[in-house]
């Protein structure tokens, strides 16, 4: 799976399974966490320069939740049966 569609995939799921807000949350923050830490493993293996890679990865946390809250909800109230 490429690290670019987990917020969707996992968002989805979480909206899907309807647990807690909190639930929801530390999930996405656990998936954020992860996809930093894949991240920041490719950078240093690739030769990447990694300059400012931790400042850029960590403004990632903004588009990551918003893509994530955005797929939580739609996974709430389009595949949710009721």
């Amino acid at each position: 799976m490429c690290i670019a569609a987990l917020p969707y995939v996992g968002g989805l799921i979480m909206g899907y399974l309807l647990p807690g807000p909190a639930t929801i949350g530390i999930v996405g923050l656990a998936l954020w966490l992860g996809q930093m830490l894949s991240i920041f493993i490719y950078a240093k293996g690739s030769g990447a320069p990694t300059k400012y890679t931790k400042l850029s990865a960590l403004t990632t946390i903004f588009t990551f939740g918003a893509a994530y809250g955005l797929a939580a909800v739609v996974g709430a109230f389009m595949l949710h049966a009721r």
